[in-house]
């Protein structure tokens, strides 16, 4: 099974990983939100470093996810 397969299969069959990976688009759409903007405040800074962690532990996440179900 390759990544594409894999990725499609567990959307369909692991609520834990369709929320995961749901949380994950919706950081990068907020990340993205906030560096449109050409100047951001003190909380929105903190917001986006925040935003960006989030997205990296969901990340870390989903991939271990598939590594245990032996995706490589």
């Amino acid at each position: 099974m390759d990544l594409t397969e894999a990725m499609e299969r567990f959307l369909k069959e692991s609520e834990e990983f369709r929320n995961a990976y749901g949380e994950h688009k919706e950081c990068g759409k907020r990340i993205d939100k906030l560096n449109k903007k050409k100047i951001m405040t003190a909380e929105e800074e903190n917001e986006e470093k925040t935003l960006k962690i989030r997205k990296l532990v969901l990340k870390d996440k989903l991939e271990k996810m598939l590594i245990d179900a032996g995706v490589h």
